[in-house]
């Protein structure tokens, strides 16, 4: 097997590398420090593990519900039929969007019990 000496696969191949090492770093910012932190309020290894799984798995389920659903509407309809790169790409930035709302949501429920649980 030879390997073609087309320029463009190495670029292809830089900026796959460059995407996978950028959304890396995106994951590791996230995560270190915003989208874990309602986890500081749990002491249970099992409550840590299901609430981390129901965060991934509903930024999971979103993420392979909604483009299909987007190709509802004819502006990402033709998009998507035009690149189907592009059905990829949505699918990967909802996936990022849900985990940052989930994170958020889920950051905002446990940080108002905790206020409103010293409150009284």
């Amino acid at each position: 097997m030879t390997f073609n000496s087309d320029p463009r696969i190495r670029v292809i191949l830089f900026c796959i590398g460059l995407l996978i090492v950028g959304l890396s770093y995106l994951t590791k910012i996230l995560s270190d420090n915003f989208l874990y932190n309602y986890l500081d309020y749990f002491k249970s290894k099992f409550i840590i593990n299901v609430l981390v799984g129901l965060h991934w798995t509903i930024s999971v389920v979103s993420a392979c519900i909604l483009p299909d659903y987007l190709t509802k509407y004819n502006f990402f309809k033709r998009i998507f039929e035009d690149s189907q790169i592009w059905m990829y790409l949505t699918t990967l930035c909802i996936f990022f969007i849900s985990l940052i709302i989930v994170g958020s949501i889920l950051n905002l429920t446990f940080c108002h019990r905790i206020i409103k649980g010293n409150d009284k």
